[in-house]
C-alpha cells in the first residue's frame, strides 16, 4: 500500500471549509480509508516503539488506533492548561 494512494484517497473525502481548513473528523467516518491511514502511519514503527504518543482531540483519536495496529502502549498529552487537577 502506497502513501500517496492513501493520501489521494483522503484528498477525495475531505469538506475543506472557506477558511481553508480541514473537518479531520470526516475521515473517521470512512472505516476502509482509516483502517489505511493507520496502517501506512504504522508501517516505519513496527517493533520499534514501545508506546505511542499524541496530542490530546483528534490526536487521541488516531493515536490509539496505532497503538493498537502496533500492539503497544498509547500516551495522552494534554495541553498545560487543560489539566484535570
Amino acid at each position: 500500500m502506497e502513501s500517496t494512494d492513501v493520501i489521494n484517497e483522503i484528498r477525495g473525502i475531505l469538506p475543506r471549509n472557506s477558511i481553508g481548513k480541514y473537518d479531520l473528523l470526516t475521515i473517521f467516518t470512512h472505516k476502509t480509508v482509516f483502517d489505511k491511514i493507520v496502517k501506512v502511519l504504522s508501517l516505519d514503527f513496527q517493533n520499534k516503539v514501545d508506546y505511542v504518543a499524541a496530542p490530546e482531540a483528534i490526536g487521541w483519536i488516531l493515536g490509539t488506533a496505532i497503538a493498537k495496529e502496533l500492539g503497544v502502549g498509547f500516551i495522552g498529552v494534554r495541553k498545560g492548561d487543560k489539566l484535570p487537577y
